[in-house]
């Protein structure tokens, strides 16, 4: 269990990183601060604590996609 956490783990600074290289900086993190959604969309039980994280995390990124468009 540790090993797969530590990959997960490696593997996000790794892709996170890559993504800003090719991505400005805030449309990268947007897609790497999806995880919950892309959860939800891929069939985990939803409990409430999820649901919750899952409408701040829909609501930030549209608050950052219509602030970004008045740009």
């Amino acid at each position: 269990m540790l090993s797969v956490g530590a990959l997960q783990l490696s593997c996000f600074f790794a892709f996170s990183n890559l993504g800003m290289q090719s991505l400005p900086a805030g449309r990268a993190s947007m897609l790497a601060y999806t995880t919950t959604l892309r959860i939800v969309l891929l069939g985990e039980t939803v409990t409430a604590p999820l649901a919750i994280g899952t409408a701040l995390v829909v609501s930030g990124l549209a608050i950052a996609i219509l602030d970004q468009s008045r740009d």
